[in-house]
């Protein structure tokens, strides 16, 4: 019914609240019958109204669910913006951070720290690749 328009519409608004729903025996059925209950809801909308209100009924729906959606993007917006001013922040952080490394290894005491332990990290380095190739923990 929500893809006619013109007289097409109100013809069929016409058969389902005169004689269809009737046919279908769905007038008698309590609430808990319809598996979903906005369609429940739209029974007794329709029953209730002519095809020109319930037409207007439905685009204040469409209108509202339109609404909440805009409310929920610029929420979404919102939350993206402070999300990319984060990472803009941990960036800068992570580039300063950077820098201090960079400017720790041109230092003499860190270049002399690795010269000394240069046998030692070899050695580490080559007990973890043993391990790694031949299957060993």
């Amino acid at each position: 019914m929500n893809t006619l328009k013109g007289e097409a519409y109100h013809r069929l608004y016409q058969k389902l609240k005169e004689e269809w729903f009737a046919e279908l025996g769905v007038l008698e059925k309590p609430e808990k019958f319809f598996y979903f209950n906005d369609k429940y809801e739209n029974l007794k909308t329709i029953l209730r109204m002519d095809s020109d209100e319930y037409l207007h009924f439905r685009i204040d729906q469409e209108q509202a669910a339109i609404d909440m959606q805009k409310k929920e993007l610029e929420r979404l917006c919102s939350e993206l913006k402070e999300k990319d001013l984060e990472l803009e922040r941990v960036r800068r952080r992570l580039a300063s951070e950077q820098q201090k490394y960079c400017e720790i290894k041109k230092t003499k005491s860190y270049r002399i720290g690795r010269a000394i332990t240069l046998p030692y990290r070899y050695i580490r380095d080559n007990r973890i690749k043993k391990t790694t190739y031949s299957g060993e923990s």
